[in-house]
């Protein structure tokens, strides 16, 4: 998961999904504190946040992958809801191997 964090392709499970998202809060409450405690530069907060949207978009795209939806919902808010509590499809989809079963060896 780790390694793909940046990529729109693919799919991730349910949990990989909620674990990448409470990472994804953590840090912006992080550079939230840092922005309006100690450092006082613009440019880190805008570079902190974009790191962050693109981290975050990129896991719900995949997320929506898994449930077999197309990426571009992930600009509708409500899709979160959806992507932290719906079940994914068993098996493979058109969108690659089910996450569940990739680490089965």
């Amino acid at each position: 998961m780790l390694n793909d964090i940046f990529s729109f392709s693919g799919r991730i499970s349910r949990g990989q999904f909620n674990i990448s998202l409470f990472w994804c809060v953590f840090a912006a409450v992080c550079v939230m504190v840092l922005q309006s405690y100690y450092i006082h530069n613009n440019y880190f907060f805008f570079i902190s946040a974009a790191l962050i949207i693109v981290v975050y978009y990129a896991q719900m795209v995949k997320r929506l992958h898994d449930i077999n939806e197309p990426g571009w919902k992930a600009i509708i808010g409500h899709t979160i809801f959806m992507c932290m509590f719906k079940e994914g499809d068993q098996g493979e989809n058109e969108h690659g191997p089910d996450p569940r079963m990739s680490n089965v060896i």
